[in-house]
């Protein structure tokens, strides 16, 4: 999984409307995510007996260890996200707050570099997951096949 570097300055140009949908967006994307994370737990789960064969244990193992590592970011994730959101007070309160509000601002660049490697990560996982189910997937439909 690789770090991803982001140009993210024009968050100060952000009105607080923007960063309020920003904010919804990535709870919804984290909540889809949370979804497709038990989906794709219960793909592992029904193809088990095929990833334990020698050739694929190694690769399986290491999937579900960086499943299990997405899933147990995630959560703390969503906090931090809903805790960063009902922030967003400081920037509509209608005081002057100017280091807060640039605090709050250089937070949310950092928090969008963060939920950007966890999206890029999950996407990497999901794929992996996908490449090494499929060929089971469509092993078991010849074996029905034939029969």
């Amino acid at each position: 999984m690789k770090p991803v570097q982001l140009n993210v300055k024009y968050i100060e140009w952000f009105s607080p409307e923007e960063l309020h949908e920003v904010c919804l967006q990535w709870i919804s994307e984290l909540e889809f995510i949370k979804i497709e994370c038990t989906f794709l737990d219960e793909l592992v789960k029904k193809y088990t007996l095929d990833l334990l064969s020698e050739e694929k244990f190694g690769k399986s193992k290491e999937l579900v260890k960086n499943l299990d590592r997405i899933e147990n970011i995630h959560k703390p994730l969503m906090e931090k996200i809903k805790a960063h959101h009902n922030d967003l007070m400081i920037l509509i309160d209608g005081l002057d707050q100017l280091e807060r509000e640039k605090r709050y601002k250089e937070n949310h660049r950092i928090l969008a570099i963060e939920i950007n490697v966890y999206f890029d990560n999950y996407k990497e996982v999901k794929r992996k997951v996908f490449d090494l189910i499929k060929p089971l997937i469509k092993q078991n439909k010849q074996k029905r096949f034939l029969n």
